[in-house]
């Protein structure tokens, strides 16, 4: 419970500064899959009302936040059937595994494979399942500096994998594929 109080005043209290007005979200704190157990579902953990001073969370109607250990379930890919995500460590290595529902397809993320420009998720605190219509994409230069951002639509519900304080970015699936959507800055 201490954890995850924790969780919530750090993605509370931290993010780049952002001027405007700042959206209601409201955050489902979930301990365990929900389709695992239908006496968890979302809609009967309790929920906690916080402004989004994250930017990463901004603009999301729902952001439930998982432990790593919890696989998370969702239709990712579109095509109707629950999908499920797995956040592992394989031979010191970490990594996401998505299972299609429809088709029993493993998609092998990270695991010292290129995605994006990241190779693995070992620096990530958490990870949850965000829906929206569309997120803000932080841009870089070929330097590393934070050029700008931009809006991108999103397709289906999408993985959020951040870290305390730092930020993080969205898994999600657009146009046939999985792509990385970098959220801080």
């Amino acid at each position: 419970m201490k954890y995850i109080i924790y969780l919530l005043i750090t993605l509370i209290l931290t993010g780049c500064s952002h001027s405007g007005q700042k959206p209601a979200l409201t955050m489902q704190v979930l301990r365990q899959d929900p389709m695992e157990n239908p006496k968890n579902a979302p809609e009967q953990v309790a929920e906690i009302q916080a402004d989004a001073q994250n930017p990463s969370l901004k603009g999301f109607k729902k952001a439930a936040i998982y432990k790593l250990a919890d696989a998370i379930t969702a239709d990712f890919n579109g095509d109707g059937y629950p999908d499920k995500a797995f956040y592992k460590k394989e031979k010191g290595i970490t990594g996401i595994i998505i299972r299609h529902g429809k088709t029993n397809e493993e998609i092998r993320i990270g695991f010292g494979r290129k995605f994006a420009y990241l190779t693995e998720f070992g620096w990530a605190d958490y990870w949850g399942l965000v829906e929206g219509k569309e997120t803000t994409e932080t841009i870089f230069t070929a330097g590393g500096d934070v050029q700008g951002t931009k809006v991108i639509e999103l397709q289906n519900p999408s993985i959020f994998i951040g870290r305390d304080e730092e930020g993080g970015g969205l898994i999600t699936f657009k146009d046939g594929k999985y792509r990385w959507i970098h959220q801080s800055c």
